[in-house]
């Protein structure tokens, strides 16, 4: 008899595996918010060039808080100084307080970080 994983568990060996789309796919798609949340956490630690694509159109997308905040703690670990005015710009028009305070965070975590591209 087989058994699924669950879908923690799947994010788990995408990210060891380094399967960033199957981990955009899902964190783009699921309902559930705790789900997409782990995505884009995962997304910050795989550090690549597409996951920083993702969580910029996260936060332009994404309504909720939670998420939200989660793509602001991935963006201080993966940014660069490339993407600096565009999260700072996107804090600028943030109307939520907490998050805009978060996208300047990552902000300037991503400024004293040199590109890797």
């Amino acid at each position: 008899m087989f058994f699924s994983k669950d879908i923690n568990a799947k994010i788990d060996s995408w990210e060891e595996k380094g399967n960033l789309g199957k981990i955009i796919k899902v964190a783009q798609t699921d309902d559930n918010e705790d789900v997409r949340c782990k995505a884009y956490s995962a997304m910050g630690r795989l550090r690549a060039k597409e996951s920083v694509e993702a969580l910029l159109a996260c936060l332009r997308t994404d309504e909720t808080e939670k998420v939200k905040l989660a793509v602001c703690d991935a963006l201080s670990h993966v940014a660069t100084k490339a993407e600096f005015d565009t999260i700072f710009h996107a804090a600028d028009n943030e109307p939520n307080e907490k998050i805009s305070e978060a996208l300047k965070a990552a902000a300037v975590a991503a400024k004293e970080r040199t590109p890797r591209w």
